[in-house]
């Protein structure tokens, strides 16, 4: 998988402005953990909900903390394609 494509930096910009990071998320790696970043389990509801919003998909599972940059891109691709969810 491409460590620079659009998805990903996407991703990365998310992370670095939620949790405040300052720019570093050009220097995020795909197997950091979001604990790693400062966040925990209250952010990453918040969180889930930013990526959710920002890439037009749901995110079927709630996301830990001990979740990877890599683990999220792979959950919105997931997300991308599964079929629409039933009318509630």
């Amino acid at each position: 998988m491409p460590t620079h494509d659009r998805d990903t930096s996407i991703l990365k910009w998310i992370i670095d402005d939620f949790l405040e990071l300052n720019g570093r998320h050009r220097h995020l790696d795909a197997g950091y953990g979001m604990r790693e970043l400062g966040a925990d389990s209250f952010d990453m509801v918040e969180l889930q909900a930013r990526i959710e919003e920002e890439f037009n998909v749901l995110i079927e599972e709630a996301v830990s903390v001990d979740v990877t940059l890599d683990e999220l891109l792979k959950l919105v691709r997931k997300a991308r394609t599964a079929p629409p969810a039933p009318p509630r």
